[in-house]
């Protein structure tokens, strides 16, 4: 009878526990900051038999329509809120990263997302078994495609593929189209007429002393202190773009105001700075002309180098509304993609990097040559024309087909 006992206790202990396979289904947005996080605890846990099926449904009509049968299926309330995942026959809305007992929302007819109660109701499946909320809302009936990301496997993790790229090393093969698109709309921000326009002038004065010391010092202290700045603020407006994401309805206000830029812009082309124009008032251009001779011919030393800081420091946070529309467009697309932190920096370090390039190159060009191109009315006015074209197509874009830049 010991021996039947042992051998008993020896068969329980080495025989693995018994795990139902388990499929939960989550719904998310795109740029949703508490989807993201939930995204990222639900991929992480490190749970046998545990299949994973997300749905993006901000922008993908498929899983939208797929959201509304799992609400009415389940009697939950379909207000487009998310995050929302499905787990057997329970529903939890929202995410908080935190403990708490298992709460019940009467008014969206779900259970609050905290983090233990969500485990809570996955290792409840798995241990005893539960339907998969699939079969509570179709049955067998088989439906169309679904636009859905997979999971599955023991660390709930699914497979990553990446390249290496020179400086950003490491890069998931889905962001290499969002790459393209920072280089292609940094390219066309930094056709910028009214920092062009006001980078010439100062070259020009600075050549007039025929000192290519002088045109390598004051041109590059302007360049630098320009790209700081630029980046400080598309940082900055990155941030504010991250924290209204959630608003399934901020890409409207973004193409909006993105379209209203572009509309000044191309009214620029044939009334260039008559009534409302997003570019430097003509009453300042006189002063500043006569401040760019002063740092070209008198000031020296510390001053020259204060000057020239504060000089560009101030004319970049004027000019930083002449081309606002393609810095919104960019950032509302990116807010989209729910990437990491440094991923989201690398990024707005290449786009000031491509947003500088032209800069860069009429200022390599006044070094080498001790020669500028002259950057007259009508090129302001042309480049305007064509960047309040591009602003407007992609604003119209942002705002009634958007999957076409969410590349990857």
């Amino acid at each position: 009878m010991k021996k039947l006992c042992l051998i008993s206790a020896l068969i329980f202990l080495i025989t693995p526990a018994l795990a139902y396979n388990t499929t939960i289904h989550f719904f998310y947005g795109s740029g949703c900051p508490h989807c993201a996080e939930e995204r990222v605890y639900i991929n992480s846990l490190n749970i046998d038999g545990l299949t994973i099926k997300d749905y993006e449904v901000w922008y993908d009509e498929v899983n939208a329509t797929l959201y509304s049968h799992f609400a009415e299926a389940y009697n939950t309330y379909d207000g487009g809120q998310v995050p929302r995942i499905f787990i057997g026959d329970k529903v939890f809305i929202g995410f908080n990263n935190e403990d708490n007992e298992l709460l019940y929302s009467e008014n969206y007819k779900a259970y609050l997302g905290y983090r233990n109660q969500i485990h809570s109701a996955i290792s409840n499946c798995v241990n005893n078994g539960c339907p998969d909320p699939w079969s509570i809302v179709y049955g067998n009936e088989s439906v169309g495609e679904t636009n859905a990301t997979t999971t599955n496997g023991e660390a709930g993790v699914s497979e990553i593929k990446t390249i290496n790229l020179p400086f950003f090393g490491e890069i998931n093969v889905m962001e290499t189209s969002i790459i393209f698109l920072t280089i292609i709309i940094g390219l066309l921000d930094g056709f910028n007429p009214c920092a062009m326009w006001m980078l010439t002038f100062l070259l020009t004065f600075v050549i007039a002393t025929h000192s290519r010391k002088k045109v390598f010092l004051i041109g590059g202290i302007f360049i630098l202190v320009s790209g700081i700045v630029y980046f400080l603020f598309i940082t900055a407006w990155f941030n504010v773009f991250l924290s209204a994401a959630a608003i399934a309805w901020f890409r409207f206000i973004a193409g909006g105001f993105a379209m209203f830029a572009g509309i000044i812009n191309i009214k620029d082309f044939f009334a260039f700075q008559k009534g409302f124009s997003l570019t430097i008032p003509a009453k300042w251009q006189p002063k500043i002309r006569e401040r760019m001779k002063y740092l070209a011919d008198v000031a020296k030393g510390a001053g020259l180098i204060g000057g020239v800081i504060f000089l560009a420091f101030t004319i970049n946070l004027v000019e930083l509304m002449c081309t606002i529309g393609f810095p919104v467009i960019y950032l509302n697309i990116l807010t989209q993609h729910g990437f990491p932190t440094i991923v989201n920096y690398a990024f707005l370090l290449l786009y000031v990097i491509m947003y500088m390039l032209d800069d860069l190159g009429v200022f390599i060009a006044a070094v080498v040559t001790m020669s500028l191109f002259k950057m007259e009315q009508k090129h302001v006015r042309r480049l305007k024309l064509i960047s309040g074209v591009i602003m407007v197509a992609l604003a119209l874009i942002l705002m009634i087909k958007p999957e076409l830049l969410m590349f990857g």
